[in-house]
C-alpha cells in the first residue's frame, strides 16, 4: 500500500491530495468546499483535514486530506515501505507532533462523512474497522522505527509555518520532542481544531448515528438549494412524498 499510494501521489496534480479506499461512501454533498476552506484559514500550505469516517471518527484521521507542499516536505505522501496499516497514523502523527510544539495544523470536521465500509460486526451488536493482525504485525515496527524521522520532519515543517527559526530553539524544541516515547500518546484531545457545521449544534442531543444521517440528508438539501433554490427543493421534497405515498398504497415498502 505504501508504494502504491506513492505511486498514486507522484501520477497525480493539483494542491491537494488525500488518500482513499474502495471502502469508502461520500455522505456529504460539498464536502470539497468545506475542506477548502478549512486550508484557506491558515497563512501557509502545513495543514491536515481530517474527515469522519464513522468508526475511528476524531480518534484517528483515516482518510488523510492535505497539501502538495507538504507531502514535498515530507518525500511523498507515505513512506514506500508500508505494507497495508499504519500510513494514514504516520501522517497524522506529524501533525500530532507541531500540536506538542505549540502548532495546531489539524482541522477535524466531525460533519464531513465519509462512511468506512471495511468493518466486522461484534457479537456486542456494533461495528469495529476489520483488520489482518499478521500485516499489522509487520506494519507496527515499521511506524515505530519512523518515529524519530517523523520529529524531524516536524521540525523543518515548524520552519515552513514560521519563516525559518533560530538553531538555538530549534534545539530545545528537538529536546522537547525527545521527551514524547510514544507517538500514540501525543493523540490528546485538542491537538485538533473542530469546525461543526453550524445547523449541526441543533442535532447535538441525537444518538450519533442520527445526527450523521441528518447531515447527509441537510447537506443534500444545501445543494438542491443551490441549484434549484427553495422551490426546486420544494418540488424535490414533493416528487418523494408523493412516491412514498404511491408505494404504500400499491402495498409496497415506502421508497421502493
Amino acid at each position: 500500500m505504501g508504494a502504491l499510494n506513492r505511486a498514486g501521489y507522484e501520477a497525480s496534480a493539483g494542491d491537494y491530495v488525500m488518500l482513499l479506499n474502495d471502502d469508502v461512501i461520500v455522505r456529504t454533498p460539498g464536502w470539497d468546499a468545506t475542506a477548502l476552506a478549512c486550508f484557506r484559514r491558515f497563512p501557509d500550505p502545513i495543514v491536515l483535514v481530517h474527515v469522519n469516517d464513522t468508526l475511528f471518527r476524531d480518534r484517528l484521521c483515516t482518510f488523510p486530506l492535505t497539501t502538495r507542499a507538504f507531502c514535498e516536505r515530507a518525500g511523498g505522501i507515505c513512506p514506500p515501505e508500508y505494507v497495508r496499516y499504519r500510513i494514514d497514523d504516520h501522517i497524522e502523527d506529524v501533525f500530532n507532533l507541531l500540536a506538542v510544539l505549540g502548532r495546531r495544523r489539524t482541522v477535524y470536521l466531525p460533519d464531513v462523512v465519509f462512511q468506512h465500509c471495511n468493518t466486522i460486526e461484534r457479537p456486542e451488536g456494533d461495528r469495529v474497522y476489520a483488520s489482518d493482525p499478521a500485516v499489522l504485525a509487520l506494519d507496527a515496527p515499521r511506524f515505530a522505527a519512523l518515529f524519530p524521522a517523523r520529529k524531524e520532519l516536524a521540525l523543518r515543517l515548524l520552519d515552513v509555518i514560521e519563516g525559518g527559526s533560530d538553531p538555538g530553539v530549534t534545539a530545545a524544541r528537538r529536546r522537547m520532542l525527545d521527551g514524547v516515547a510514544d507517538p500514540f500518546g501525543s493523540r490528546t484531545p485538542g491537538r485538533q481544531f473542530v469546525v461543526r457545521a453550524p445547523w449541526r449544534r441543533r442535532l447535538a442531543g441525537l444518538p450519533r448515528d442520527w445526527t450523521e444521517m441528518a447531515a447527509a440528508l441537510l447537506g443534500r438539501a444545501r445543494v438542491r438549494v443551490r441549484k434549484d433554490g427553495y422551490r426546486g427543493l420544494a418540488a424535490a421534497l414533493g416528487r418523494r412524498f408523493a412516491r412514498r405515498l404511491a408505494g404504500g398504497a400499491a402495498g409496497q415498502p415506502a421508497g421502493t
